[in-house]
């Protein structure tokens, strides 16, 4: 008994020391004691294999031992092996329900499993019995958090930010909630208070940019991206919002270096690849990349109908419904409502479905982000939405529409053979708006838009049989306080 006292004691102060003799000891008396005392010190000598089988080989001698569980519990999750972490941690909460250690590691793996309901109710069981327990409330905040659920993120983190104002974690995943929901001035304060003692967090510092580029504090957003690329002079993220903030500031030349940069990282980047077609005018694709489209609209997708609506004054989705109601007055088209077959295309937030929602017995939506079809599922108009790329919804497409609606789409398209050609196939009238040039063929602009003359679109919809029965000169909506202008224009099939 007094050489285990003695061991005990040279395990918490030399446990390289007290290594030796445990081995030996293990060897002639392999007690539950003495191998819980040798995976003890293996632990503290961070040989976690070791320390598992030693303390698996006392739970083979008497399975009922918690400490032991727990003990494994402890290692299985510093080796990111949740799943077994719970295996242990369950035989010590069926022996204590309520004890706030069990429940906290309990909860903190189904965290680490992205269960968030599960570690939840571990975790607020812990905060029931300890209402200050720091860790609790910054998991419980991040659960929330990673279900999108940003007020209660934002209390919790708050409240863990009370409880100690300093400890990093808790300021940091506050800020990130606060990003998150939005509340973009909050979290560059968040931000901001968190850098002056973490100023070589590269992550917080990018984050801190993107909000100032939200809240177009151009200059210091670029600040915060040309440290990063101090520090890191290949962070291809931080060049791409260098290359948007200049062309924000119209600094074009500016923007193409760094997109020439991204490639000289990343070869394969399509969207670095597709500026530069945009602000060279050279080798442009047939249509936008799906990254390049998902990544602009993802981020967009928030304030995305505020935005069109209030910010660049949004015509197109008016326009093209203008033009339709119009050739029905004329009985060109079909004139009951609540008779048509609508497919909306690239139907973004739904701004276009909202208005010919009364038409349409079946309505129909595609869109590429799912952050844009997250708004227009909110809407409560559409039959059906599919997260795809449009060609593609087109190829596996067997029914047939009366109407096909295409508000602000074909301007991610330069070459619309492909696009017409899939439609004959599906579309009895065609709605569809482009972005007016002077040119005689389509160009990719430094926008990264296409713009294409009313003439080309009509040939290449003839060629597949769509007649072109009427065309608008409209403005499509304002950009940098100048008319953005355009046709709308209507085409039917003519078999």
């Amino acid at each position: 008994m007094n050489m285990t006292h003695n061991l005990k004691q040279l395990v918490a102060e030399n446990p390289e020391l007290a290594l030796g003799p445990l081995a030996a000891l293990i060897e002639t008396a392999p007690t539950v004691e003495n191998l819980e005392l040798y995976g003890h010190c293996l632990a503290r000598l961070n040989k976690v294999p070791e320390a598992i089988a030693a303390y698996n080989r006392a739970l083979e001698l008497d399975a009922s031992l918690i400490r032991v569980h727990f003990s494994l519990a402890q290692l299985y999750q510093k080796e990111m092996q949740y799943e077994k972490a719970l295996n242990h941690l369950h035989p010590c909460l069926d022996f204590a329900p309520s004890e706030p250690m069990f429940l906290f590691q309990a909860g903190a793996c189904q965290l680490q499993l992205k269960n968030f309901s599960q570690a939840k109710k571990y975790l607020q069981k812990v905060l029931s019995q300890q209402p200050h327990h720091l860790e609790a409330l910054i998991n419980l905040g991040v659960c929330y958090l990673k279900e999108k659920s940003f007020d209660e993120a934002v209390y919790y983190l708050a409240t863990a930010c009370r409880v100690n104002e300093d400890y990093a974690p808790a300021q940091y995943n506050l800020a990130c909630a606060l990003m998150e929901a939005k509340r973009y001035p909050q979290a560059r304060m968040q931000f901001e208070q968190y850098l002056e003692k973490h100023g070589q967090d590269l992550e917080a510092r990018y984050h801190l940019g993107f909000i100032l580029m939200n809240l177009d504090v151009l200059s210091e957003a670029k600040n915060c991206f040309q440290a990063i690329m101090q520090a890191n002079p290949h962070h291809v993220l931080a060049m791409h919002n260098l290359a948007s903030v200049a062309l924000k500031e119209n600094e074009s030349s500016v923007a193409l270096g760094y997109y020439q940069r991204i490639l000289s990282c990343d070869s394969q980047n399509e969207i670095a690849r597709y500026m530069i077609s945009a602000l060279t005018q050279k080798n442009a694709p047939s249509q936008a990349p799906e990254s390049y489209v998902k990544a602009l609209f993802d981020q967009y997708a928030e304030h995305f109908d505020q935005h069109l609506k209030e910010s660049l004054q949004y015509q197109t989705p008016q326009r093209l419904y203008d033009l339709w109601l119009e050739h029905q007055a004329v009985g060109l088209i079909p004139n009951q409502e609540n008779s048509l077959s609508i497919l909306d295309l690239g139907c973004g937030t739904g701004l276009a479905g909202e208005l010919f929602k009364e038409q349409a017995k079946r309505l129909v939506g595609v869109d590429l982000s799912s952050e844009m079809l997250k708004k227009a599922q909110a809407k409560n108009i559409y039959d059906q939405l599919h997260e795809i790329e449009i060609l593609q919804f087109l190829d596996a497409q067997a029914e047939s529409f009366d109407l096909v609606v295409l508000a602000d789409v074909v301007v991610y398209f330069g070459d619309l053979q492909a696009l017409f050609k899939k439609l004959s196939r599906c579309a009895q009238a065609i709605l569809l708006s482009i972005e007016h040039t002077d040119r005689e063929k389509h160009e990719l602009t430094a926008s990264g838009r296409y713009c294409h003359p009313l003439k080309e679109v009509v040939n290449v919809a003839n060629k597949y049989h769509f007649a072109h029965i009427a065309s608008n000169e409209v403005v499509l909506r304002m950009q940098n306080h100048q008319a953005v202008k355009g046709e709308v224009v209507l085409l039917v099939y003519q078999n």
